[in-house]
This record gives structure tokens, C-alpha cells and sequence, in this order.
């Protein structure tokens, strides 16, 4: 009983991208030290602060980016912590397999392969692909939701983007006003030094909220939008080749042609 409620644990546990996990994880442990050797943790938590930076910055991104796309950008986000999208070895044996089988036993015996694929945007490549459809609507049709697809990644990727370089300007709005207010209890001196360090606190939060997160989850999005962008230029190539009748030996030099082109401007792949 035990074990199968461990089961998808596990199995979602093995496709979690290490890097950003491990990455995000080391920073909060370095981090983590730095404060805790130079004094107590206590003394850099700071709830007033933290609203703010953390308040600030989601208003100023939901007063650019609608709120669909805040929410869509978040999902985003949670699936750069899994294994990214791979435009490369692994995709281009798929599809000559497909190709060999479409080649010997004819196209309507893809049909069985539809259940088993759990990418939606394959999964209808291959639909278009069994139905029958002319060479010239597929790729059309294909290249349509592909260019829909790459424009939300790139909208997440902005989203992202725009949240790190507001986060250290109401860290340092913060600041301001805690030096105003700091100033306005300047007859009372055991103040002073307390009032500094809280008003310097939201900056930090805001350059931790920046350079930790939000720049570093832009920075996956974009990577991960070029990998799909990549892997989706492969299937619509594969998908026209066998809908007319291309040799696998033929399509397997155009898509190796496509993933060297790739490989030279930069890596398609995240691991």
C-alpha cells in the first residue's frame, strides 16, 4: 500500500530538473549561512518589508502583463522545476521510427500510436497525419499552434523578467521610506539603529526576490521556449516528410541538418 502511494512521488521525483532545483536550493543555503554567521536570522525577517517588495512587484506586473498571463507565467514556472523539453537525439530517433513504420506499414497504422503519446501538440500532428489531410494544411495548421505556443513561453519568459527588475526598485522604495520614517524619530537615538536596519532590509529582499528567482526563472523559460521552439520545427518537418512519402534516410539528414544548425548558434536542450 505503502509503495504504490510512493509510486508518482517517485516518479516525479526522478523527472525533477536537478540544476534548477539544486541551484535554487544552494543559494537558499548560502544564503541562509551568510545571515545566520553574522547574527541571528531573527534579525533579518521582516514582515512590513517583505509585503512590500513581494506586493509591490506582483502589482506592477499585473498592471503590464493581464492577470491570464500572470497565472499562466506561475504554471510556467512550476514546470521549469521538471525536466526540460529535449531537441535532440531522443526526438529525432522517435520520429524516424515513425517514419520507418508509416513507410512500412502504411499510415493508418499510426492510429495505434495516439494513445500513448501525451504531448497534445504531437498528439494532433498525428491525428492530421492519420486522417489523411494534404501535406500544405498539416504544416499549416502546425505551424500555426506552434507560433501560439513559442509566444506564451516568451510571454512567461517577459513576465518573469519584468518581476526581477521591479523587485530591487521597491526594495529600494522600501528603503526611502524607512529612512523617512526613520528620521522623523531621530530624538529618540536607541531607534536609529533599528529603523536603519529595517529600512535596509526591503532592498535586500528585493535583490533576493531578483537574482535568486524571478531573473533565473525568466532566464529557464527562455531556454526552455528555444528547446520547444526546436523540438516542434523537428515534428512539423517529420509530420510533412512521411504525410508525402519522404525517404527515413532523406528526413533523418534534413533533421540532423536542422539540429546541427541549432547546435552551432546554441544548445536546444536543458538538462
Amino acid at each position: 500500500m505503502n509503495a504504490l502511494r510512493l509510486g508518482p512521488w517517485l516518479a516525479r521525483a526522478r523527472s525533477l530538473d536537478r540544476a534548477t532545483f539544486g541551484g535554487l536550493l544552494a543559494g537558499v543555503l548560502v544564503l541562509g549561512a551568510a545571515l545566520s554567521l553574522g547574527g541571528s536570522l531573527r534579525s533579518f525577517l521582516d514582515l512590513p518589508s517583505l509585503l512590500l517588495v513581494l506586493g509591490g512587484t506582483l502589482a506592477a506586473t499585473l498592471v503590464q502583463h493581464p492577470l491570464a498571463t500572470l497565472r499562466d507565467a506561475l504554471r510556467q514556472a512550476r514546470a521549469a522545476f521538471v525536466e526540460g523539453p529535449l531537441a535532440s537525439e531522443r526526438t529525432l530517433d522517435e520520429l524516424l521510427e515513425l517514419a520507418r513504420r508509416a513507410r512500412r506499414d502504411g499510415l493508418p497504422a499510426l492510429e495505434a500510436d495516439l494513445a500513448s503519446v501525451s504531448d497534445p501538440f504531437f498528439q494532433r500532428a498525428l491525428r492530421l497525419l492519420v486522417d489523411g489531410f494534404s501535406p500544405e494544411l498539416v504544416k499549416d495548421v502546425l505551424e500555426v499552434e506552434h507560433e501560439h505556443e513559442i509566444a506564451r513561453l516568451e510571454e512567461g519568459r517577459a513576465v518573469f523578467e519584468h518581476m526581477a527588475s521591479c523587485a530591487p526598485a521597491f526594495g529600494m522604495i522600501g528603503t526611502v521610506i524607512g529612512l523617512v520614517q526613520m528620521l522623523q524619530r531621530l530624538d529618540e537615538p536607541r531607534a536609529i539603529g533599528g529603523g536603519m536596519a529595517v529600512a535596509l532590509l526591503t532592498t535586500l529582499y528585493g535583490a533576493v526576490l531578483a537574482n535568486l528567482i524571478c531573473a533565473p526563472l525568466g532566464g529557464k523559460l527562455g531556454a526552455r521556449a528555444r528547446a520547444t521552439e526546436m523540438r516542434r520545427l523537428l515534428q512539423i518537418e517529420a509530420i510533412v516528410a512521411i504525410q508525402s512519402g519522404e525517404k527515413p534516410s532523406l528526413l533523418r539528414e534534413r533533421l540532423l541538418a536542422h539540429l546541427e544548425k541549432d547546435a552551432a548558434r546554441e544548445p536546444a536542450s536543458i538538462s
